[in-house]
């Protein structure tokens, strides 16, 4: 449960904050980088707390919004992340991504058309690679209305995506969803006794 850590431990501790972020008043310019092709847009948004990224229909429209500051994996400490975020209705061409990740490693959350997916990405090979689980094969809480939480994902609303990182190279990583305050494991991802490098 949520009260267990990656480790297996009990969370007893109190939380230690590595980064901490909210769009109170401005878009943050000096902790976040942007970046704008094609016609996308950023807006920051005083009343909702918020930046509001959009694309147009234009091929390769988009916006990236990525920290500047990396948060170091410390080993047999696990790593939680929260992101919350509303996304954009599911259309054909639109990708979206919410998470913990960069251009070559991270775990995330991906709506792509009107699938939603949890993705691992590693640089391990020298080359970028996605791991890409579809909703319908996660192996925990699917949260497609017939799993153990019998709720219904709607990623058109306000959610909260978690990952839990048990990394050292080899250990497990948790993601999912914080519904009504209560922590829904969607899929976990599962390395030692499993993989070769």
């Amino acid at each position: 449960g949520s009260t267990i850590d990656s480790f297996g431990r009990l969370r007893t501790s109190n939380p230690h904050t590595i980064f901490d972020n909210y769009f109170v008043v401005d878009e943050k310019p000096r902790i976040w980088d942007t970046e704008v092709s094609n016609s996308g847009t950023y807006v920051f948004k005083a009343n909702l707390s918020c930046v509001d990224m959009g694309v147009t229909n234009a091929s390769g429209s988009k916006v990236i919004r990525q920290t500047k500051q990396y948060f170091q994996y410390q080993p047999g400490k696990s790593l939680l992340s929260l992101n919350t975020f509303v996304m954009n209705e599911g259309k054909a061409n639109l990708r979206q991504r919410v998470g913990y990740f960069d251009n070559k490693d991270g775990i995330f959350l991906e709506r792509e058309g009107n699938t939603a997916y949890i993705v691992k990405r590693s640089f391990v090979t020298g080359e970028t690679v996605d791991t890409r689980v579809p909703q319908t094969q996660w192996n925990g809480d699917k949260l497609d209305g017939n799993s153990t939480s019998r709720l219904n994902l709607n990623l058109d609303k306000a959610q909260i995506f978690f990952s839990d990182i048990e990394w050292l190279g080899v250990g497990s990583v948790r993601t999912g969803f914080i519904i009504d305050g209560e922590y829904h494991f969607a899929h976990t991802f599962h390395h030692a006794n499993l993989e070769s490098n």
